[in-house]
């Protein structure tokens, strides 16, 4: 079996552990290789945050399911965890963290820094401070989650 089908499965498995508690969300399952088994790393979010007590409680949720699935009999190692700052946010992340400084890179070449201001469903809004070096104005651009290639909160 692929790598990418035990990934496929491994984030079923999580939907399905997560299924029955809709404040919980995926942020990324991946399946690594390690030794004679593997490891799955899963990232999972709230929209309020989440504590080590709910990331262990999935944990050992997820943990019964993976062993059960004939895909996972060798598994070796499984980490649940919060998203750290420096991973980049999904759409339903921004709103809980307006008011937050944040970096947003559209290409290699395009990169904004600001206060996140507001989110919707469909964008959200950075203030960018005037710069003195560039003798730009302070101004507000309004991003799209599409057009954009990731955006972080910065500390």
């Amino acid at each position: 079996m692929k790598l990418e089908e035990r990934t496929q499965i491994a984030q079923q498995l999580l939907e399905q552990v997560l299924s029955t508690q809709p404040e919980y969300f995926i942020l990324e399952v991946k399946v690594k290789p390690f030794r004679n088994g593997f490891i799955v790393v899963a990232f999972i979010d709230t929209d309020k945050g989440i504590s080590i007590e709910e990331c262990s409680q999935i944990s050992r949720q997820y943990e019964q399911v993976l062993e059960n699935s004939p895909a996972f009999e060798q598994l070796y190692r499984l980490e649940v965890s919060s998203p750290g700052v420096d991973r980049p946010l999904i759409p339903r992340q921004f709103l809980r963290n307006t008011g937050k400084k944040i970096e947003v890179k559209v290409n290699e070449q395009e990169k904004y820094l600001g206060k996140l201001l507001e989110a919707t469903e469909l964008n959200f809004t950075v203030e960018i401070p005037a710069s003195k070096k560039k003798k730009t104005p302070a101004f507000q651009k309004t991003f799209t989650y599409t057009e954009i290639q990731s955006a972080k909160i910065i500390l």
